[in-house]
């Protein structure tokens, strides 16, 4: 499965008095079987906090399986998000346990529930 989101935002008095911020992220999912799925994705953007910009780039690779007799599934990532030019920059490992409340996780993703836009924050954080 191929997918896409765009992100726009303001944050105000967080980091600077102001900055806006624009991300564009595009991921692909390979599907094993119904419940092993392998991630990536690679995403863009600006920030601006008025006094000039800066570009901002995003990768990563995630896993997830689910058990079949169970409704839990294990997932696993990697996250890296910068600012290109910057000494900004963080890496992200994420492991943990999900429930899943029905479906198998094929299913889930073409309805919709794997995968969110996230925002300046979620980024540099690995959401």
């Amino acid at each position: 499965m191929l997918g896409a989101s765009a992100v726009w935002g303001d944050a105000e008095w967080i980091i600077s008095p102001d900055i806006e911020y624009e991300n564009y992220d595009f991921r692909g999912d390979f599907y094993a079987t119904e419940n092993f799925v392998i991630g990536a994705n690679y995403g863009v953007g600006t920030l601006d906090n008025g006094g000039g910009d800066a570009d901002t780039s995003t990768y990563g690779v995630n896993g997830e399986w689910q058990f079949s007799t169970t409704p839990i599934s294990l997932v696993a990532g990697y996250q890296h998000w910068e600012i290109e030019d910057a000494p900004v920059e963080s890496e992200t490992l994420s492991l943990g346990v999900r429930w899943n409340w029905g479906g198998t996780l094929q299913a889930r993703d073409a309805a919709g529930f794997r995968h969110s836009a996230s925002g300046l924050i979620g980024s540099y954080l690995g959401f």
